[in-house]
């Protein structure tokens, strides 16, 4: 499908029907002749084929062909070798040193983010223990004082303690 100088490819969104128009559809609001769907049509991105490189059987031979070869046979135009392409396996390509480098760096930092996390963990749990440790010592004091003036005032003894103690009792 050849396309026209001002003309653009694009598919409904919803099913999916290829359609073509003017190029001053795009970014015009059209619905879809089959389900009505209204959208903006996007140009369709045309797929570039797909080369494979396979070796002749025979001659050993590199060669090359578009992808759509995988199912037909083919004929080596060097020993007229007549067989099934079989794909080589691609080598990836070797990382160069500035690439590796940072990659690794990267990995080392987020280890070293990892256990800083899981060191900082202890000690978090530990300063809150001894908060509340704290806190605790501060509400049995506040408590102690108050449940001791209370028993000297029931015992009848107004000395001036005692109200000193009832007070600090009431603070907590």
């Amino acid at each position: 499908m050849k396309l026209l100088p001002d003309e653009i490819h694009f598919d409904c969104p919803k099913c999916n029907r290829p359609m073509s128009g003017d190029k001053k559809l795009l970014g015009e609001m059209i619905n879809c002749p089959d389900c009505n769907e209204p959208f903006i049509p996007t140009p369709r991105i045309p797929a570039e084929p797909v080369e494979i490189h396979f070796d002749c059987p025979r001659c050993k031979s590199p060669l090359s062909a578009d992808k759509s070869l995988l199912t037909e046979f083919v004929t080596c135009p060097f020993c007229q070798q007549n067989f099934k392409p079989v794909p080589r396996n691609p080598k990836p390509a070797p990382a160069t040193p500035k690439v590796k480098d940072e990659a690794e760096s990267i990995i080392e930092r987020l280890k070293q983010q990892k256990r800083n996390k899981i060191r900082k963990h202890p000690d978090e749990i530990r300063n809150h223990a001894d908060f509340f440790e704290i806190l605790s010592g501060v509400f049995l004091f506040v408590g102690v004082c108050a449940m001791v003036g209370s028993i000297l005032s029931t015992l009848g003894d107004n000395n001036a303690t005692v109200g000193w103690l009832i007070m600090a009792g009431s603070f907590g």
